[in-house]
């Protein structure tokens, strides 16, 4: 239960909060969301994308038939998985318990939060709130007749020490 979303909140200007009260999803690749981050702090993230790290001493790393010694690789090796870099994202932020616990129920929101916009929209009901997604994805791609559609899935972005 310690990964569990408590409550969703999405920040953005008003108008497009209220699209989203009436069902209306606004996405963009996850290659959007790279290019912005040196535009906008409050939005970039310089490991967007970032699938995982892979410590030097657990690299396996053969191009053609070379082996590259784990001696010879100064830092973490970072992967991304092409295929997720077209995929349309859809953020918010989310309070799940175990943040809740360790805030001691208290929310401190990061101060460039307001560069998202000027109004907020709290989910208290995450599950019905995913079920509506998934119900309307399903039933859109019912039209998409023999179009590939692979679910990238939904949770919690973790983030990492990569020196660990």
């Amino acid at each position: 239960m310690n990964n569990y979303i408590h409550t969703l909140i999405k920040f953005g200007k008003e108008k497009h909060i209220r699209s989203l009260q009436d069902g209306i999803l606004y996405m963009n690749p996850l290659s959007y969301f790279k290019g912005i981050e040196e535009q906008d702090r409050s939005r970039g993230d310089k490991n967007e994308g970032l699938d995982r790290y892979i410590q030097p001493e657990f690299a396996n790393i053969k191009i053609d038939d070379h082996v590259v010694d784990n001696n010879d690789i100064t830092k973490p090796v970072e992967t991304r998985r092409n295929k997720e870099q077209v995929a349309n994202l859809f953020c918010m932020y989310a309070i799940d318990f175990k943040r809740l616990q360790k805030n001691e129920f208290k929310l401190k929101l990061k101060k460039e939060m307001h560069e998202f916009g000027d109004t907020g929209l709290i989910v208290l009901d995450c599950l019905e709130f995913f079920n509506r997604i998934n119900t309307a994805i399903f039933l859109e791609n019912k039209k998409l007749y023999n179009e590939a559609i692979e679910p990238l899935g939904d949770g919690l972005v973790e983030y990492v020490d990569k020196n660990t």
